[in-house]
């Protein structure tokens, strides 16, 4: 992908988060972080801290914010030196806004 068109995507993602109300701060894998944050499991610790409950408590309100949407938690990374897997956590949802699913919301 040229810079030109790299550019013309950021800048239509930025459009579409702006305009749908999400502001996504995304790292390298992607994942996600305190910008501010010190504590280690915010900076390079793969686990830790308040990390998971805030992924919880982030989930609940965008599932809240897509009704139909399904939570998905799955086994994340394991990378040589860790001696467990990280968690991973998404939400799925249609593109025609039709629901996904239609049983109980996750209890995150």
């Amino acid at each position: 992908m040229s810079a030109a068109a790299s550019d013309n995507l950021s800048d239509a993602i930025a459009e579409h988060d702006e305009a749908v109300g999400d502001a996504i701060w995304v790292g390298s894998e992607p994942t996600f972080t305190l910008r501010h944050s010190e504590s280690s499991e915010w900076l390079s610790e793969p686990l830790g801290g308040d990390k998971y409950a805030y992924a919880l408590r982030m989930m609940a309100a965008l599932q809240k914010r897509h009704p139909g949407s399904m939570v998905l938690r799955t086994v994340g990374r394991q990378y040589a030196a860790e001696d467990v897997p990280r968690w991973s956590i998404g939400l799925l949802e249609r593109r025609d806004g039709k629901p996904l699913w239609k049983g109980p919301a996750d209890p995150l």
